[in-house]
């Protein structure tokens, strides 16, 4: 079951249009929500960020969490932002993004989140990634992968996107894509970040 707490209709209509086929309800106020809470803790919760009113966005994820620890919560914020994501992340959210995301990168983020995984928006990956200390991981990876190869895979450890990879190779984006499906395959990864961290 997916949860809609907000307290702006328009963008309950965004949401619901969004995922039309998963019947999401609706919850205006913190108290419904923990009523609901009550009857079920193994639900998705979008969450907007303006949802708790006066209380910190960060203090309502917390009680959140200590109330039904269970609950997967994605936040989407009007304007979202790393700083204020990343504590976010430490309370075990498993999405940030914006408010107003469309409706294909919602439904991918509902289907990564219900198998268990986390969904972030490009750039906040990116300067995660920018934020990581270097490490040396130089002989097990040119062990696995082309020269070619691995010049990508350190572009993108070092937090470009595929379009800048693109031209700094001189090559196409649509060849950046297929290199990185390769090295994610030698690899045994399935993210950008998992190939950073490798870096790292």
């Amino acid at each position: 079951m997916i949860l809609c707490c907000v307290t702006y209709p328009t963008i309950f209509a965004h949401w619901k249009a969004a995922i039309e086929t998963e019947n999401p309800l609706h919850v205006k106020d913190f108290s419904t929500l923990l009523e609901t809470l009550n009857t079920s803790s193994s639900m998705i919760l979008l969450v907007h960020g303006e949802f708790f009113g006066e209380t910190p966005l960060v203090s309502g994820i917390l009680q959140l969490r200590t109330h039904a620890p269970r609950t997967r919560i994605m936040v989407l914020e009007d304007t979202p932002t790393f700083e204020e994501g990343k504590p976010l992340l430490r309370l075990g959210i498993f999405g940030y993004a914006n408010a107003r995301l469309s409706a294909a990168h919602l439904q991918q983020a509902l289907m990564l989140i219900r198998d268990g995984n986390i969904w972030l928006y490009p750039e906040f990956l990116l300067q995660m990634i920018q934020g990581l200390p270097q490490t040396d991981s130089s002989d097990f990876l040119t062990q696995r992968l082309t020269k070619r190869e691995y010049e990508i895979a350190t572009l993108v450890a070092q937090g470009r996107s595929n379009k800048e990879i693109a031209k700094i190779s001189f090559i196409t984006e649509h060849t950046v894509k297929v290199h990185l499906r390769t090295i994610f395959e030698k690899l045994g990864i399935h993210d950008r970040l998992s190939l950073a961290l490798m870096f790292r």
